[in-house]
């Protein structure tokens, strides 16, 4: 695209902007086959960046029309139907007993990001994060419950934790507040909900895949991380809280929204593969440095180009054993019991399809 001068861009963002509007309208087609295009045109050529419209209906209380992103990333994640009406009446019940903790939180996300925080004040997230809570938990209930109550082997999850905030801000920005709701409900519930765990679970353990990943495509890099800081060291840098929000943190917003575009059309397992792609895209700095983790910390960890990262990605996930693809792709929606039970699956499990349960 550089190549190409305004006009040729512009040409092929609407070419593109149409081509993903007449897939998602073909109601003769499957939805099932209209996923399964949607999610190699993202994979293959990207979503286009929002219109002027786009740019301003997302504004006001609860935001206008949903912008093109905001449609693919609801499709991707389940979430159709919604019901503003639910969520209006969630909203009206007021605050729950976790807005405390959430307030503590909401204030830190893309602090100093003017354009995100014109799109997102500090009270959407609130509101959709206290609506979540009230749907899901009952107050005076203990701090956690099953996902499926009359599953004993199905993760437990929490009213709030603090990855929560971060993961909720890039929804917000790409579609109105109501959708936005529904579309970080079935996120957590359906797709990642060991990251929302008591303990973390899911996000501990695509730490432990983020390093085993790396010990695999560059043993040299992973051999001098270990050495110069130690078994844990994910732990104390921004490794970690890049894998908790799917790397939300990690700026510009711009290109946060780019990489979940990846991560959702191909699946949030591949979070392990976004993260480790950033350490490779590093390779040369932290081998050179006997003190890498200073290069890991959040004014240090150079800012993301998700034209660059996304390919790099892919590829170790196409690199890596297919016994360690399975965990990856589970990671998220099974407990650690459940992980010992899976049985190494073939290459056909590298198909971006794969997906949870259903809720």
């Amino acid at each position: 695209l550089a190549s190409l001068t305004r006009a040729q861009r512009q040409k092929r963002h609407n070419d593109l902007r149409s081509e993903y509007i007449h897939t998602l309208q073909k109601a003769h087609t499957s939805l099932s086959d209209r996923i399964r295009y949607l999610r190699r045109l993202i994979l293959t050529e990207g979503v286009p960046p929002d219109s002027e419209r786009e740019q301003m209906s997302n504004r006001g209380a609860w935001g206008g029309a949903c912008s093109l992103r905001g449609l693919l990333w609801k499709v991707m994640l389940g979430a159709i139907h919604i019901d503003a009406g639910i969520y209006a009446t969630l909203v009206q019940d007021g605050a729950t007993w976790k807005d405390d903790d959430i307030c503590n939180d909401i204030f830190r996300v893309f602090q100093g990001n003017e354009q995100f925080k014109e799109r997102v004040p500090d009270e959407k997230m609130s509101r959709v994060l206290n609506a979540y809570v009230r749907l899901n938990f009952e107050q005076g209930d203990n701090e956690t419950r099953r996902l499926h109550p009359n599953d004993p082997t199905s993760p437990l999850i929490t009213p709030y934790v603090q990855p929560m905030s971060a993961i909720v801000a890039p929804l917000l920005y790409v579609m109105p507040e109501p959708d936005a709701f529904y579309a970080f409900n079935i996120l957590v519930t359906s797709h990642c909900p060991q990251y929302v765990a008591p303990d973390l679970a899911g996000g501990m353990k695509a730490v432990a895949l983020v390093k085993r990943c790396l010990e695999y495509v560059d043993p040299k890099l992973a051999e001098h991380m270990q050495s110069t800081a130690g078994e844990d060291w994910p732990k104390v840098t921004i490794i970690l809280q890049a894998v908790l929000s799917f790397s939300a943190v990690i700026p510009p917003l711009s290109e946060v929204v780019k990489v979940w575009d990846m991560l959702l059309a191909f699946g949030v397992h591949a979070n392990v593969f976004v993260v480790t792609a950033q350490l490779v895209l590093m390779r040369g700095v932290l081998l050179r440095d006997p003190r890498p983790i200073t290069r890991l910390q959040t004014r240090t960890m150079p800012q993301m180009d998700a034209q660059i990262l996304v390919p790099v990605a892919l590829k170790i996930a196409a690199l890596i054993p297919d016994a360690l693809f399975t965990e990856i792709a589970a990671h998220p929606f099974i407990t650690e019991e459940q992980m010992a039970a899976l049985v190494p699956s073939s290459s056909a499990s590298r198909n971006s399809s794969l997906s949870p349960p259903p809720a």
